[in-house]
């Protein structure tokens, strides 16, 4: 007799060889960990017509999306044993998700926020074209000094592996921006000009512009805000914690971030030195 897992794992390996392609707007947010991918997550998901969850899905890393403790989007174990059953790959899957929740929240799109997902990003463009990727990035000098802290985030606790991986996610990024359906957000300019620079994504979206979008009341209402690590979320959009690895860290980690990934921080216009 087959075992449940020796199944879930071929079911896991076709699925991920799509037989759909989707037709949906979603709204992909993306980016290296700690780069503000859950600001901007909250800001988008402010607007009427804009849903998601508060929780990353993950679904196209390399996890087992069968396993019995996954919840995807905050959706209850019975929901999400139906929209297996109802889907036949890890698009059709997604898609089925992203309507659960649209249905749940009311809104017309759906977001969905994983940061790695932007090493996914060719796969993503090829299976759903219809999609909008928006892509933030951050000196990840500023990245690393947030990630050390943070105990979701595996290659913090090392200079040198968070500094290959930012160079990892930025290469994705670089290696798509020409794609018409991808955005590059600078954390530095969302943080300086929030207004501005949230018109501009709205735009890109094909969406109105709404105030309450960069209004704390409103997007501090995710309740991820009340962890120490997103207190910032409860605050007002500021430059404050740009150029913390000028205080934070040493001449030698700073002289060896700059070594390991001073390609990409000059690609993406951060000084270096």
């Amino acid at each position: 007799m087959v075992s449940k897992i020796l199944l879930d794992t071929l079911r896991n390996i076709s699925w991920r060889i799509p037989k759909h392609t989707s037709i949906d707007n979603h709204i992909f947010v993306m980016g290296a960990p700690r780069s503000g991918t859950t600001l901007l997550q909250t800001i988008l998901s402010a607007h009427p017509n804009i849903s998601g969850s508060q929780r990353e899905s993950g679904i196209f890393t390399r996890q087992n999306i069968f396993n019995a403790k996954r919840q995807f989007c905050d959706l209850n174990e019975q929901q999400i044993l139906s929209i297996y059953q109802e889907s036949s790959d890890i698009v059709n899957f997604f898609d089925n998700i992203a309507r659960a929740v649209k249905k749940r929240e009311g809104g017309m799109r759906f977001l969905e926020k994983t940061p790695q997902h932007i090493l996914k990003i060719p796969f993503l463009l090829k299976y759903f074209p219809k999609a909008q990727f928006i892509c933030i990035y951050r000196d990840g000098r500023d990245c690393y000094c947030s990630a050390r802290k943070h105990q979701g985030i595996p290659q913090g606790s090392n200079l040198a592996k968070y500094a290959i991986y930012w160079k990892k996610c930025i290469e994705a990024q670089l290696k798509a921006r020409t794609n018409d359906n991808m955005l590059e957000v600078k954390y530095e300019h969302l943080t300086n000009s929030p207004k501005t620079e949230i018109q501009r994504i709205m735009v890109f979206l094909k969406e109105q512009f709404d105030s309450n979008q960069i209004n704390p009341k409103y997007y501090s209402m995710d309740k991820r805000s009340y962890l120490p690590q997103f207190s910032m979320l409860r605050k007002d959009i500021t430059p404050v914690s740009q150029q913390r690895w000028r205080k934070e860290l040493t001449l030698h980690e700073i002289d060896r971030f700059n070594r390991l990934a001073a390609k990409q921080l000059s690609a993406l216009g951060y000084e270096i030195g």
